[in-house]
């Protein structure tokens, strides 16, 4: 059975000494796991306050943006009221220059529209005048008006029906009253349904929404056509029927929708887009969705400070006629200085986050880096103070060597001393002495050193030489150092020669084989003791110096962790083969 010390650096790792305040080793990577989550949580949780206050800051934002919404829609619907009470009033001027006329001539009508300033009524395109037309009157009334200046005046549509009607006036003068001369709109149903409801009713009346082309505008455009009925004068217009008898025509404006809103909005047309639906138009699921007094889309301000825009839909009655009236907040709608304190917050809270991770992050690895230092320090403390005591155990356990060529030496001495005595000495017997004088001296010399390297050993002050050696030198030294103390104990210590040469340092192997061999021979308790090198490997090369022996009885005394410990240090160095 091979003899093979576990060298000190395994016997550290077998017991290792606990951390500081009787933590565990694992306790440092629960800390260094700690120290790379806890920033993160910090982080998460740093984003999410910063993202509650910004939720809080784009709400109170969105409050006062709706307020402002709320109000300018508002403002826009009154604007959008007094506007179409103010085309009814044209119409009922008009009216009175008919009421108080006998007959009204085209020039007349001209002036007096001039008068009315339209320019004050923004959308507003023009004023004319549409007559009742008898069946058996279209001749006489075609010429008629050829004769004032029109010689191609023709009635539109053509073709025979009960009733016609045409427009002969039209003011202010434009190319747009060339095109509205002769055009009979009551042929038209859009357009007969609000000159029948005004006709009925004897007051103004709306019709759907139309397009208004060359013939009542100045360009073509979507918009819309008031009408007022104008009667006989002096005819009683109590019932429906006498209103039906005595209608003799129509005043009617044109105004458009674009020029109606853009003076609607006046300067906030910019922020806000603004429709108007005609009521009657509107019919299930888009009745129901315009109808609603308020609808928030969710659509974002440029895509970037994430502020809801408003819409909202308002029904207004205003000319006898029922309007849908939407806004749209636009994407400029939000001011500057909302969008970019919003922005603001999304950067503080953003760059705080970052900056508080970061700062958890550095008292984490600063608490890190003292919790490793102190764990390292007393690691040190334990390592020198198992250094130490197995240095204790090893010169208790040399105290036995150093006694053993000590006594031999008294022994040697007592047998010179007894040989003075004698008359006659012979020189074979003094010569056997003095060797082994000499072999005990240098035995006693080498535990000397030995216990000299092991200081040189803890201090890393012993350097290890590779050179080739041969083998047969080291059996010989043991063989005389260890043939003595073997004979005593009963023991057969054999040593078997070897001519192979090996690589190492002379010196250091020879102090890891008496180490070897000198323990082997002191707890065994029966046997022998066999000494010798072993070919292992590739080659020729010597891998292991074996030492055999018996029945080893190693006292209970000694620390298991430290038995052969005295050769451990040697040991090291010999790991250089």
């Amino acid at each position: 059975m091979a003899a093979k010390p576990r060298p000190a650096r395994a016997q550290s790792r077998r017991k290792a000494p606990s951390a500081p305040g009787g933590r565990q080793p694992s306790s440092f990577a629960r800390l260094r796991v700690l120290s790379a989550v806890l920033p993160i949580v910090v982080l998460a949780l740093a984003l999410a306050v910063s993202y509650a206050v910004w939720q809080r800051e784009r709400r109170e934002i969105e409050r006062v943006l709706k307020e402002d919404f709320d109000r300018r829609v508002n403002d826009a619907v009154s604007v959008f009221r007094e506007r179409v009470q103010g085309y009814e009033q044209v119409l009922r001027a008009v009216s009175g220059l008919f009421a108080s006329s006998r007959q009204v001539e085209r020039i007349d009508f001209h002036t007096f529209v001039r008068n009315l300033k339209m320019e004050i009524h923004p959308g507003l395109q023009g004023v004319g005048y549409s007559m009742l037309v008898p069946p058996g009157q279209l001749e006489m009334h075609l010429a008629e008006v050829r004769a004032e200046g029109f010689p191609t005046y023709a009635l539109r549509p053509e073709g025979e029906r009960t009733v016609y009607t045409s427009a002969i006036f039209f003011a202010p003068p434009s190319a747009a009253e060339l095109s509205t001369i002769g055009s009979d709109y009551f042929a038209e149903p859009s357009r007969r349904a609000a000159m029948e409801q005004a006709r009925d009713t004897a007051g103004v009346a709306v019709s759907n929404k139309i397009r208004l082309p060359g013939e009542d505008a100045r360009e073509v455009q979507p918009g819309f056509r008031m009408v007022w009925p104008v009667y006989r004068n002096g005819a009683p217009l109590g019932t429906v029927q006498e209103r039906r008898e005595n209608i003799v025509g129509w005043i009617f404006a044109a105004f458009s929708m674009e020029g109606l809103l853009g003076s609607t909005v006046g300067g906030e047309r910019g922020s806000l887009a603004l429709e108007v639906f005609d009521g009657s138009e509107l019919q299930g699921e888009a009745a129901s969705s315009a109808s609603s007094s308020e609808r928030v889309v969710v659509d974002r301000v440029g895509g970037e400070s994430s502020l809801r825009l408003f819409s909202a839909a308002r029904r207004v009655e205003a000319g006898g006629h029922t309007w849908m009236v939407t806004a749209q907040a636009l994407p400029n709608f939000a001011t500057p200085i909302a969008i970019s304190q919003l922005q603001l917050v999304t950067i503080v809270g953003g760059v705080s986050s970052v900056a508080l991770a970061l700062f958890t992050w550095a008292l984490m690895r600063r608490r890190l880096r003292s919790l490793r230092n102190r764990e390292e320090l007393q690691l040190a403390k334990d390592r020198a103070e198992a250094a130490n005591r197995a240095k204790s155990h090893f010169l208790a356990a040399a105290s036995h060597d150093l006694r053993q060529p000590t006594q031999a030496l008294g022994l040697f001495i007592a047998t010179l001393r007894a040989m003075a005595k004698k008359p006659q000495l012979r020189g074979e017997e003094v010569g056997h002495i003095a060797s082994r004088l000499q072999m005990a001296m240098e035995g006693l010399g080498r535990l000397l050193n030995g216990l000299l390297d092991v200081s040189r050993l803890e201090a890393g002050a012993v350097e290890v030489t590779l050179a080739p050696m041969p083998v047969q030198d080291m059996p010989t030294q043991v063989q005389n150092a260890f043939a003595g103390p073997a004979q005593a104990k009963g023991l057969k210590l054999k040593v078997v020669p070897s001519r192979l040469w090996i690589e190492s340092d002379a010196v250091v192997l020879a102090r890891i084989v008496s180490n070897l061999v000198a323990n082997a021979v002191r707890y065994t308790e029966r046997g022998k003791v066999l000494v010798g090198c072993r070919r292992r490997g590739e080659g020729s090369r010597v891998r292991r110096v074996v030492v055999r022996h018996g029945r080893l009885s190693v006292p209970s005394s000694f620390p298991r962790p430290y038995r052969g410990a005295a050769i451990s240090p040697l040991l090291r160095c010999a790991s250089a083969e």
